[in-house]
């Protein structure tokens, strides 16, 4: 048996994809698992479904851990689990989402052999939902010789690289020397940034090119919820936050100063964006529109 992998799942009424991810878990070519699920508050038969899979898992010989909670979000979830996990390599995803079922043995192996690594990145397959058998986009990584990743973070650059969770695994020893402590801001927005900057920070990635997480489009999730320009700006402005907060937590003082000033750069950039250019983007299409004759 090799060292054990604890994977967190939040899940909040997923009882139509739950199966599929913890499928892909379950089936990995890597055995040493534990599978660390927080029930928030669902609704619908996601907790019935969790049950049934216990057995499975100890069937396979790995693990899985169900935790209830009310509903608070995914941020209150995750440190719910957080202080749960018991193995030496960590990694999170979501409950809409899967794995290749090599992902784990990959990233493993990666970490095993490049004892002076922190952390691994890998790359995604982006799916949709209402036809998931079919790749609908391949995120790479533009540079896989990079090491330290921390701006593409910083920067929202998600044209260069896949930012989507799922694809890190680090040394959870690692995870909570980086985070000083096992508890990061339950906001409803900016859970995974609070995870990834402490484990990106000052610290040394091996990317590899190797797809290994599968994220599924849902039209309907919350992330493509239709929101007023007031209340996106209001999301923008609490991101903002929660990044300034999690910089100040984990950052030398040099650091925070010169990531302060990206950040609100960039706050103001999106703002501005949001308040004028969308506006023009808009006009522009409806224009296009009008003049080939549509409504």
């Amino acid at each position: 048996m090799g060292k054990a992998v604890s994977i967190i799942l939040p899940a909040y009424n997923a009882e139509k994809y739950i199966g599929r991810m913890l499928n892909s878990i379950n089936n990995q070519t890597y055995h040493d698992i534990e599978c660390i699920v927080v029930n928030d508050g669902s609704t619908d038969h996601t907790k019935e479904i969790l049950e049934e899979y216990k057995e499975k898992f100890e069937k396979n010989k790995k693990i899985l851990k169900i935790l209830e909670q009310e509903n608070k979000g995914q941020a209150a979830a995750i440190n719910l689990a957080l202080k749960h996990v018991t193995g030496e390599y960590f990694i999170w995803a979501d409950s809409d989402d899967f794995f290749e079922l090599d992902a784990f043995e990959i990233m493993v192996n990666s970490l095993e052999k490049n004892k002076d690594i922190d952390f691994v990145r890998c790359n995604a397959i982006v799916r949709l939902e209402n036809d998931v058998e079919k790749v609908h986009n391949i995120r790479k990584q533009r540079d896989f010789k990079q090491q330290n990743i921390l701006d593409d973070y910083i920067y929202y650059r998600e044209d260069r690289i896949p930012t989507y969770i799922g694809i890190i695994m680090t040394r959870f020893e690692y995870f909570k020397k980086k985070n000083k402590g096992l508890d990061i801001n339950e906001n409803r927005v900016g859970q995974n940034l609070q995870l990834i900057i402490p484990i990106v920070y000052n610290a040394k990635a091996l990317c590899l090119d190797k797809e290994v997480y599968n994220y599924v489009i849902r039209m309907d999730s919350h992330s493509r919820t239709k929101r007023t320009k007031k209340e996106k700006i209001q999301r923008m402005y609490n991101a903002r936050n929660l990044r300034i907060e999690t910089i100040n937590k984990v950052m030398e003082k040099e650091d925070i100063k010169k990531y302060t000033k990206i950040i609100n750069r960039m706050f103001s950039k999106r703002v501005i964006k949001e308040i004028f250019i969308s506006d023009l983007i808009r006009v522009k299409n409806k224009i296009k529109r009008i003049i080939k004759g549509e409504k």
